[in-house]
């Protein structure tokens, strides 16, 4: 069984000085990724109903399950 990673790393890197790791766990991160897909979701509803006659709003809602399936 695979499982998601648990942490994040970001290295900072500047020049001339040392660089700086930061770890940041992920459990911390998913709940305001999961708020901004929320809060965007009639946006984008919106979005697409308006813009469905031009043919790209069929693919910008074919979109939303993939984004929702990442989170």
């Amino acid at each position: 069984m695979t499982y998601p990673p648990l942490t994040l790393r970001i290295r900072i890197v500047e020049a001339g000085r040392k660089k700086f790791g930061l770890w940041i766990p992920l459990f911390l991160i998913w709940p305001f990724v999961l708020i901004f897909g929320i809060i965007l979701f009639p946006l984008i509803l919106l979005i697409s109903l308006i813009i469905w006659p031009s043919g790209k709003g069929k693919k910008l809602l074919f979109g939303l399950p993939v984004f929702f399936y990442l989170i």
